[in-house]
């Protein structure tokens, strides 16, 4: 089995053991670590902004807490193991660990730019990569409504 698909096991297992609400005050303490900004692009959480590549639609300092060690890994569930994050990002890292999510925003930044500069990689990628963010987009829209 897949190391992805041990992760995603597991995280099933314990997904009603580690939710747990954050006090108003643990919310402060998780927001005022990283001074506002999303642990994992860096934008400010401070400015408008909804998670959305495209569209901004949610007045913020709205942010979802991300595990740092993902539970499915072994993290904990706790302060010392939280930090702020667009939703849009913590979506996008599910439970890969900061170097695998860190390794995977390289090789997206390296598709973004061959698909800029037309290359033959990039042509073959831009189409099935427009497929998806189609397909993303509205299961989005089915789950908003």
């Amino acid at each position: 089995m897949r190391r992805t698909e041990q992760a995603r096991r597991k995280l099933e297992e314990n997904e009603q053991d580690r939710r747990r609400r954050l006090t108003p005050d643990e919310r402060k303490q998780v927001f005022s670590k990283t001074d506002g900004h999303c642990h994992l692009c860096g934008g400010n959480m401070n400015q408008i902004s909804g998670g959305e590549l495209t569209e901004e639609r949610e007045v913020l300092p709205h942010f979802v807490v991300d595990h740092i060690v993902p539970v499915a890994s072994g993290g904990q569930d706790s302060i010392n193991n939280l930090l702020a994050a667009h939703g849009l990002c913590n979506g996008c890292r599910w439970f890969y660990s900061p170097e695998e999510f860190q390794w995977i925003l390289r090789m997206g930044v390296w598709a973004r730019k061959q698909m800029e500069d037309a290359t033959e990689i990039g042509h073959k990628m831009r189409g099935p990569f427009l497929v998806n963010e189609e397909e993303v987009r509205e299961r989005r829209k089915k789950r908003e409504q």
